[in-house]
Protein backbone atom coordinates (compact mmCIF):
# COMPACT_ATOMS: atom_id res chain seq x y z
CA UNK A 1 0.00 0.00 0.00
CA UNK A 2 2.86 2.21 0.33
CA UNK A 3 4.31 2.05 -2.69
CA UNK A 4 1.35 2.41 -4.28
CA UNK A 5 0.82 5.60 -2.28
CA UNK A 6 4.92 6.89 -3.05
CA UNK A 7 3.90 5.61 -6.97
CA UNK A 8 0.94 8.17 -6.87
CA UNK A 9 3.08 10.19 -5.31
CA UNK A 10 5.89 10.62 -7.92
CA UNK A 11 4.06 10.55 -11.15
CA UNK A 12 1.85 13.24 -9.68
CA UNK A 13 5.17 15.53 -8.86
CA UNK A 14 6.28 14.47 -12.15
CA UNK A 15 3.19 15.65 -14.65
CA UNK A 16 3.13 18.75 -12.22
CA UNK A 17 6.93 19.85 -13.87
CA UNK A 18 5.55 19.94 -16.94
CA UNK A 19 3.36 22.82 -16.14
CA UNK A 20 6.45 25.54 -15.99
CA UNK A 21 5.63 27.79 -18.99
CA UNK A 22 1.95 27.09 -18.46
CA UNK A 23 -0.72 29.15 -17.36
CA UNK A 24 -1.42 26.80 -15.10
CA UNK A 25 0.66 26.89 -11.67
CA UNK A 26 3.01 23.95 -10.15
CA UNK A 27 0.40 24.20 -7.15
CA UNK A 28 -2.42 23.80 -9.34
CA UNK A 29 -1.34 20.70 -11.47
CA UNK A 30 -0.33 19.13 -8.44
CA UNK A 31 -3.79 19.46 -6.57
CA UNK A 32 -5.47 18.27 -9.78
CA UNK A 33 -3.19 15.29 -10.16
CA UNK A 34 -3.31 14.36 -6.25
CA UNK A 35 -7.13 15.43 -5.70
CA UNK A 36 -8.19 14.16 -8.97
CA UNK A 37 -5.85 11.63 -11.10
CA UNK A 38 -2.86 11.86 -12.80
CA UNK A 39 -5.18 11.32 -16.23
CA UNK A 40 -6.83 14.21 -15.56
CA UNK A 41 -3.59 16.23 -14.80
CA UNK A 42 -1.77 15.19 -17.64
CA UNK A 43 -4.76 16.15 -19.53
CA UNK A 44 -4.97 19.56 -17.78
CA UNK A 45 -0.96 20.50 -18.08
CA UNK A 46 -1.43 19.33 -22.13
CA UNK A 47 -4.40 21.70 -22.77
CA UNK A 48 -2.94 24.71 -20.60
CA UNK A 49 -2.19 27.37 -22.64
CA UNK A 50 1.75 28.99 -23.02
CA UNK A 51 2.44 31.59 -20.69
CA UNK A 52 2.55 35.12 -22.92
CA UNK A 53 5.77 36.76 -22.58
CA UNK A 54 5.88 40.41 -23.83
CA UNK A 55 8.55 43.20 -23.98
CA UNK A 56 7.61 46.73 -24.93
CA UNK A 57 10.54 48.00 -26.87
CA UNK A 58 10.63 51.43 -28.29
CA UNK A 59 13.62 52.60 -30.51
CA UNK A 60 13.85 56.61 -30.52
CA UNK A 61 16.85 58.88 -31.13
CA UNK A 62 17.28 62.26 -29.01
CA UNK A 63 19.73 65.04 -30.85
CA UNK A 64 22.00 66.07 -27.59
CA UNK A 65 22.24 69.87 -29.55
CA UNK A 66 18.93 70.85 -30.94
CA UNK A 67 16.64 68.04 -27.85
CA UNK A 68 14.89 66.73 -30.51
CA UNK A 69 13.31 63.20 -30.38
CA UNK A 70 12.42 61.10 -33.65
CA UNK A 71 12.00 57.44 -33.71
CA UNK A 72 13.39 56.78 -37.52
CA UNK A 73 16.48 54.82 -37.25
CA UNK A 74 18.52 57.35 -39.00
CA UNK A 75 21.33 58.70 -37.25
CA UNK A 76 21.60 61.93 -38.25
CA UNK A 77 19.00 65.35 -36.71
CA UNK A 78 16.65 66.09 -39.50
CA UNK A 79 16.89 69.44 -38.13
CA UNK A 80 20.21 70.41 -37.23
CA UNK A 81 22.01 67.88 -39.71
CA UNK A 82 23.96 66.31 -36.30
CA UNK A 83 24.64 62.78 -35.05
CA UNK A 84 22.12 61.30 -32.59
CA UNK A 85 22.44 59.02 -29.74
CA UNK A 86 20.00 56.00 -29.80
CA UNK A 87 17.95 55.80 -26.80
CA UNK A 88 15.61 52.75 -25.64
CA UNK A 89 12.85 52.85 -23.87
CA UNK A 90 11.66 49.20 -22.35
CA UNK A 91 8.06 49.50 -20.47
CA UNK A 92 8.10 53.34 -20.40
CA UNK A 93 12.00 53.15 -18.36
CA UNK A 94 14.62 55.22 -20.35
CA UNK A 95 17.86 54.43 -21.16
CA UNK A 96 20.91 54.54 -23.54
CA UNK A 97 22.25 52.62 -25.65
Amino acid sequence: MMIFFITYLLISLIISFFSFGKRISFIEALLINLLLTPVVGIISVMKADNNIITHHYTNTSICAYCNVEVTDRGSLCPICRKEMEVTIIKDGKLGVA
